[in-house]
């Protein structure tokens, strides 16, 4: 089976079997991958540009973050909450889930959950959007 396009992410503290548990629904509108590479600027007193980078093998290093807009009951909206800050695993919206799991599946730092909302207050349904870091060098805990 080749990698697709799915409605959800998968995104938890524990694994169970190879696959983090907590499923949440995204919004197509609202995905959007983040390539960064680590770079700091700065300028001399002479106004030179200073650039650092992180390299590999001479070129520079791109890390990958993402931003979703998730469909949430109360009861995710709280889990996530929770969650805030942790180093969780994280399977994305694109993955092949016939294929071996560990080739889809990231670390991740939850850094942020924003512009939270009800979308109908007559149903237990909501909107937000949350920003995921990668760690993929970093250690679950």
């Amino acid at each position: 089976m080749a990698a697709s396009m799915h409605d959800d992410i998968l995104l938890d503290t524990d694994l169970t079997g190879n696959l983090p548990t907590n499923d949440y629904a995204v919004m197509a509108e609202g995905l959007e991958d983040v390539y960064a590479p680590v770079v700091a600027t700065d300028r001399s007193l002479t106004g030179k540009l200073h650039v650092h980078r992180l390299l590999s093998a001479g070129n520079p290093e791109v890390f990958r973050d993402y931003h979703y807009i998730l469909i949430l009951t109360r009861a995710e909206l709280i889990q996530l909450v929770g969650d805030l800050g942790k180093t969780l695993y994280f399977m994305p919206h694109y993955r092949d889930e016939g294929a071996g799991f560990a080739s889809y599946r990231y670390k991740v730092l939850f850094e942020s959950l924003t512009n939270v909302r009800n979308i109908d207050p007559m149903t237990d349904h909501w909107q937000a959007t949350i920003y995921l870091r990668d760690n993929s060098d970093g250690d679950i805990g």
